[in-house]
């Protein structure tokens, strides 16, 4: 008994060892070791996010080893980019902003690229595989340390590439991703966005087009604009169409890098340019657009290039202040309102003088603290907030001292360090104008504006206007009247 029980002892020890061997072996020493074999693949040891430098050459036209190469001698273009301040730049063959989205894909191909075979080593002769003269050369630079690899000519059979590294005398096969990155024109590795500052970096944007001039100016912190030369806010729909068809641009393609006569694409006289200045520092920059037959060019003020832009955008540039400025006569938000107060010291229009009423939210519901009997109609009041939501100036006038007729507050009610308190969101003083229009007033604006008297009347309301309408109860339906027997 106990011999047999030493040797179940034995064998479930045996079981464990094994268990436990298996379970290292594949949840982490084999793992590691594909991982490692895998690693061992890649013809570039280096962190693509760590490369400083890029050096490509690549054979121009007509390629290695084509017939119409032969005898002559095989000339390279250099194309160079580098980390400059942590943001790629092209150094060869022009200097400018790079692409980063291009270019780190371009770094991340070179680095992720595995051999798919090692062909044959100890290789003698590398014309038979277009690496004597090769297509393209490729350096990666990190820290001083150099890593090269050549791309030859196309593999007979598969979609892959032979490759060598120019120290070893070793062949590989690689897929054909590594070439058809390093192929790509220099255009696709330039930085084609026009505009690099943000929107909060914007302080000014002076803009001059067939509409006329706009200036428009960024309060900060608020972040709001103002039309400086109308004094009046601008619509922050509107104005971001404007300001993003600038701060969204970008080039369908480069005309010309350093254009001698600008008429060639309508930029000696501008269809439109547009001064942004940057906020705090004073720093400005400047756009210059023009438009010949059907292409659309752009030229920055701090640059030569000349940038050819797509038409879709162009036209939020070209509109008057009036298109720019808010219309709205006011802006609150619905959902907060606590309190709206109308009063009637006048009459507007033939509809005579309305009863003047203050409606108060008690929960979901509204009612008149003066009156507390008068039964209020919920949807006629938000009926009434969305008609003044929606109400639209139709053009502002020179400030009046006219007698309101009507006068209309919102106040709100919003939530501060826990304690909930009162603000007067909606201020309006509404005076008779001509038999077409009324006009209107409100405090921090130094214009009056007029309103359409068909749109006005929507929330020209008295105290009757939000009654709660009473349905008359139905008579109790009695059925069919019986008839009067008759006697035979």
């Amino acid at each position: 008994m106990k011999k047999q029980f030493s040797s179940t002892l034995v064998l479930t020890l045996v079981f464990v060892l094994l268990l436990g061997w298996y379970l290292l072996w594949e949840k982490k020493f084999r793992p590691e070791r594909e991982k490692g074999k895998e690693t061992a693949k890649e013809l570039i040891q280096l962190d693509s996010k760590e490369l400083q430098e890029i050096v490509v050459e690549r054979a121009k036209l007509p390629a290695p080893g084509s017939k119409e190469a032969k005898g002559l001698a095989i000339s390279y273009e250099t194309i160079r980019v580098k980390r400059v301040n942590g943001h790629w730049t092209l150094q060869e063959p022009i200097n400018d902003p790079g692409d980063e989205a291009a270019i780190n894909n371009l770094a991340s191909t070179l680095t992720s690229t595995k051999y798919e075979d090692i062909v044959q080593e100890n290789v003698q002769d590398w014309k038979p595989y277009g690496l004597a003269e090769p297509q393209i050369k490729i350096t990666a630079i990190k820290d001083g340390t150099k890593a090269s690899l050549w791309v030859g000519a196309d593999t007979p059979v598969g979609y892959g590439n032979y490759v060598r590294k120019p120290d070893s005398n070793t062949l590989y096969q690689t897929g054909r991703a590594l070439r058809t990155a390093f192929e790509r024109k220099v255009e696709d590795l330039r930085d084609k966005k026009l505009m690099n500052w943000t929107r909060t970096e914007v302080g000014e944007v002076e803009i001059n087009s067939p509409a006329g001039e706009v200036i428009v100016k960024h309060l900060l912190p608020d972040d709001k604009w103002l039309l400086a030369r109308q004094d009046l806010p601008a619509d922050e729909n509107e104005w971001n169409k404007s300001l993003n068809a600038i701060l969204e641009m970008r080039a369908t393609g480069f005309a010309s890098e350093k254009a001698t006569d600008l008429s060639k694409f309508g930029l000696s006289k501008p269809t439109i340019t547009a001064q942004f200045t940057k906020a705090g520092t004073g720093e400005r920059l400047s756009f210059s657009i023009g438009r010949v037959k059907d292409k659309n060019y752009v030229k920055r003020s701090d640059r030569d290039t000349i940038y050819e832009v797509a038409k879709e955008g162009l036209d939020l540039l070209a509109r008057s202040a009036l298109v720019l400025a808010d219309l709205n006569v006011a802006r609150f938000n619905r959902f907060q309102a606590k309190r709206i107060r109308i009063e009637h010291p006048g009459s507007i229009g033939s509809g005579g003088k309305r009863e003047s009423v203050e409606l108060v939210k008690a929960g979901p519901d509204w009612r008149i603290e003066s009156d507390p009997v008068f039964r209020v109609n919920p949807e006629k009041v938000e009926a009434f907030l969305t008609s003044l939501q929606d109400l639209k100036l139709t053009d502002f006038v020179p400030a009046s001292k006219a007698p309101a007729a009507m006068k209309l507050v919102v106040i709100e009610e919003k939530t501060k360090d826990g304690k909930p308190f009162e603000f007067e969101s909606v201020g309006l003083n509404i005076a008779n104008l001509d038999g077409s229009f009324v006009l209107g007033s409100r405090p921090g604006l130094n214009k009056s504006f007029k309103i359409k008297l068909t749109d006005f009347r929507t929330i020209n309301l008295g105290k009757g206007d939000f009654a709660e309408v009473q349905k008359e109860a139905k008579a109790p339906d009695k059925g069919p009247e019986a008839k009067p027997k008759t006697k035979s």
